[in-house]
């Protein structure tokens, strides 16, 4: 019987396990469908959907080449302001990392106009309030952008405090961006295993 490791929220490995237990620990929420596994002679990484599933999907046999399951975009933003809302611990790939850096372009823009706005001269409650909302809810993303950043610092092999340079202005920022513009650590760091290069 084939025994399974999977990666936590935090990009921990558990394990092993028999399918059965798979399927317990989904049903008990402590997994998801996007859980991470994998087993001796698979190259990568795979959701636990496609394990799970009637007909798997991806490499089951040793190929030489990693190959790279990953969620969609959207689907990272919802993990990032979800389950990894504030895990600074672990591991975030590239497309992780710009996923959630471009969604933060959204609250940004709507608080910007606000802002706008309220500077134009309206002096109106109605401006006022949906100002102080939409910087309430910037404020609230910006707990998940500071962990994804250290998470995908982490990610290449950098220490998550390099995110305290994106205090200095202009340039700090663009020391960090250029950071998170590499590829993943290949294998194992000491942050965690790699979600994109496992091996």
């Amino acid at each position: 019987m084939k025994q399974y490791y999977y990666l936590t929220p935090d990009r921990k490995q558990e394990g092993p396990v028999p399918e059965a237990e798979l399927r317990s620990l989904l049903a008990a929420g402590v997994v998801t469908p996007n859980t991470l596994v994998a087993c001796a002679g698979m190259s990568a990484w795979l959701p636990l959907s496609t394990i799970l599933s009637p007909t798997p999907l991806g490499p089951f046999q040793q190929t030489g080449a990693p190959r790279y399951t990953a969620m969609s975009c959207w689907g990272y933003i919802v993990s990032c302001i979800t389950e990894k809302y504030a895990v600074f611990s672990g591991r975030a790939t590239r497309k992780e990392y710009w996923s959630y850096q471009f969604f933060m372009v959204i609250p940004s823009a709507i608080f910007g106009f606000f802002w706008g706005w309220a500077q134009a001269g309206s002096s109106s409650s109605l401006v006022l309030s949906l100002l102080i909302l939409t910087l309430l809810g910037v404020l609230a993303l910006c707990i998940p952008s500071w962990a994804v950043t250290v998470r995908r610092l982490h990610d290449c092999n950098q220490s998550g405090w390099l995110a305290l340079l994106q205090l200095i202005p202009y340039v700090g920022c663009l020391v960090v961006a250029i950071i998170c513009l590499q590829d993943s650590h290949r294998g194992t760091n000491q942050y965690g295993p790699s979600e994109k290069y496992p091996v």
